[in-house]
């Protein structure tokens, strides 16, 4: 029983060396609170865009902000091989000029901009969609402070589609971000004053790769050498000595 308890700790253990590369580089749909955020965190990092006119979606519930939040692009945990791109909160919100106090937001990033009616929920590959976590920056149910405070950050492993270190807009950017509750839905959206994206190599340069694949797996044994010349032929005639012998004293017996 022991010995089978141990051999399933080993597994275990090599299982999650296994996995682990996957669910670090893995934060779809996380909303890190601060100071868990690339400025809190003093990841490498670099601004690519910004926002802090916020416009409210809907005049009922009429959410608003102050604040700002910032677009990075930066090296999760200062990992070459994990580069992301964050929208991070430092906002305070409001319902009708009351902080929005203990309240569950969602969200997500746009293309296109707030006034855009056809604006889309943004993702890195347009054939995927929505369909893969890993494909948008977006956060599940986050829960306000009792001051209405929302600080922290949603982000992806990608690198989002902004303006391009040539100072190119890119195909079907990122433009803005939606934030939205369960009581008023989409509630407030902010349009990124976009700035050009440094070369990705200004951020390797400062980092180095987290993850290292595992090593090829031992070769398998050898197969066994082959008899020697002759060798099969020296047992054949040692087994009929024996059978002979063996014959012989059954005959003395009878």
């Amino acid at each position: 029983m022991e010995v089978s308890r141990s051999s399933a700790i080993v597994l275990l253990a090599a299982m999650l060396v296994i996995i682990s590369p996957a669910a670090i580089r893995g934060h779809a749909g996380h909303f890190h609170l601060c100071p868990d955020t690339p400025s809190g965190k003093n990841y490498v990092r670099y601004e690519i865009g910004s926002c802090s006119n916020f416009a409210t979606l809907n005049t009922t519930a009429n959410i608003t902000a102050t604040g700002k939040v910032t677009v990075w692009l930066y090296a999760y945990q200062n990992c070459s091989d994990q580069l992301s791109t964050a929208l991070e909160f430092n906002t305070v919100l409001y319902s009708n000029g009351v902080p929005l106090s203990l309240t569950n937001t969602t969200g997500a990033a746009y293309t296109g901009t707030c006034a855009d009616p056809n604006k889309t929920v943004y993702v890195n590959d347009l054939s995927l969609g929505t369909t893969s976590g890993e494909n948008y920056i977006f956060w599940n149910p986050t829960l306000t402070r009792s001051n209405g405070t929302f600080c922290g950050n949603a982000a992806n492993s990608i690198v989002a589609r902004t303006i391009n270190s040539s100072g190119v807009l890119q195909p079907n950017p990122m433009q803005s971000f939606v934030l939205s509750t369960a009581a008023a839905g989409p509630a407030l959206c902010c349009d990124f004053a976009l700035v050009p994206q440094p070369p990705l190599i200004a951020i390797v340069n400062q980092t180095a790769a987290c993850y290292t694949p595992p090593s090829p797996a031992p070769s398998a044994r050898p197969p066994p050498t082959p008899p020697a010349p002759g060798a099969a032929a020296s047992l054949r005639v040692a087994a009929s000595a024996v059978f002979g012998v063996v014959l012989a004293l059954a005959l003395v017996w009878l």
